[in-house]
């Protein structure tokens, strides 16, 4: 995974992350007391408020660029299901992947830095690796479904041969391209784990 590891939010949520901790959208949406439902397949950013602090959630338009051929690159889901399951997630980039998704970013972003060793010897159970950028669907999408996520407990075997149990995917020796998490980091371990 690198020895850094980076996740990007917008600079207003920083007062609500250092009182709360990181959280995904979904958990940020019922700690809002809104229906995680309402807030998928977001074309441009949502606001809400948890204890008084404001949070913005970024839009998904990368996925919706694919919403005319979801059935060609979605398995077991619909367009409306794999955005709910994205929203389940806290992404993080890698070292050179992270500074380039910075740059597509706009200028009021925070950066959060972690060291990877750390983050993985605290929450290795729920951290995933994906060969692709799993909430993108611009250009031509690769195919997925929940397979394309292997569990950083996997084998490097495991994770370069994902993509090839059947005729369908024939990719052999994917690199990681995404890194996610799927639980929240309480405030007291930001700590711990920042660079």
């Amino acid at each position: 995974m690198g020895d850094t590891l980076s996740h990007f939010t917008p600079a207003e949520n920083l007062g609500g992350i250092k009182a709360l901790g990181l959280m995904p959208p979904a958990m940020l949406a019922k700690r809002a007391g809104i229906d995680p439902a309402s807030i998928t397949l977001r074309s441009t950013p949502v606001e809400f408020a948890i204890k008084g602090r404001s949070v913005r959630v970024n839009h998904q338009n990368p996925l919706l660029a694919g919403r005319r051929k979801a059935d060609r690159f979605l398995d077991g889901h619909t367009l409306e299901s794999w955005a709910a399951q994205l929203d389940t997630r806290i992404f993080l980039w890698r070292g050179q992947q992270g500074d380039a998704f910075a740059r597509s970013l706009p200028s009021d972003m925070h950066r959060f830095d972690f060291d990877a060793a750390t983050l993985y010897d605290l929450y290795r159970d729920h951290i995933w690796l994906s060969p692709i950028n799993s909430g993108s669907a611009m250009r031509k999408p690769a195919l997925r479904g929940d397979w394309i996520y292997v569990s950083a407990n996997a084998t490097r075997r495991e994770f370069l041969h994902n993509r090839r149990t059947d005729e369908r995917r024939h990719f052999i020796n994917d690199r990681v391209k995404e890194i996610s998490l799927t639980c929240p980091i309480p405030p007291d371990m930001l700590k711990v784990l920042r660079k």
